[in-house]
């Protein structure tokens, strides 16, 4: 019988386990999905705020991920896109 390595985690570390010093306004992903922009921890809860402003939430850290990590990057190129297009509609709106 062969052991092998577990395999590491395609989200990547859980928060809790990064090295102190996570810079505000780093993409997050919580649990449930959302994407939010880090403001802080407090009573070991992270604050997250939604990238185009809004209500902050909490989470447990050890359940949040660096939004950028493989399995979160297409949410990253959500967010882009809409904010394009609500660049692209507003602007569509001015003209008319």
């Amino acid at each position: 019988m062969t052991f092998s390595q577990p395999s590491p985690d395609p989200l990547g570390p859980p928060l809790s386990e990064l090295p102190d010093g996570l810079a505000k306004g780093t993409l997050v992903q919580d649990p449930d999905g959302r994407i939010g922009e880090y403001a802080g921890q407090l009573d070991g809860e992270v604050w997250l705020r939604p990238p185009r402003g809004g209500r902050e939430w909490s989470a447990d850290p050890a359940r949040c991920r660096l939004a950028g990590q493989p399995a979160a990057s297409g949410l990253g190129q959500q967010l882009r896109a809409r904010s394009l297009g609500s660049r692209i509609n507003a602007a569509g709106r001015e003209a008319s």
